[in-house]
């Protein structure tokens, strides 16, 4: 049998550093929009978080269909 995987985040550090610079959303710059963009990148390193992001957007699509649908020319 092979070990669990273990969880990296230093594969791509992307979303870790979204998340560091939403705490400084004192700052003009940084704000809380760093925050769920750096949990989107996570998710795809993190299982747990992999199945939050499938759940929001199962529900997005649920319940705001026209927000993922295509726009028309």
């Amino acid at each position: 049998m092979a070990a669990p995987p273990i969880i990296t985040l230093g594969e791509d550090p992307r979303g870790g550093l979204l998340l560091c610079g939403s705490a400084l959303s004192v700052l003009p710059f940084f704000g809380i929009w760093m925050l769920p963009l750096g949990l989107m990148l996570l998710a795809e390193d993190v299982p747990p978080l992999r199945r939050l992001r499938g759940r929001a957007l199962d529900w997005i699509a649920h319940r705001r269909p026209h927000w993922l649908a295509e726009e028309r020319p």
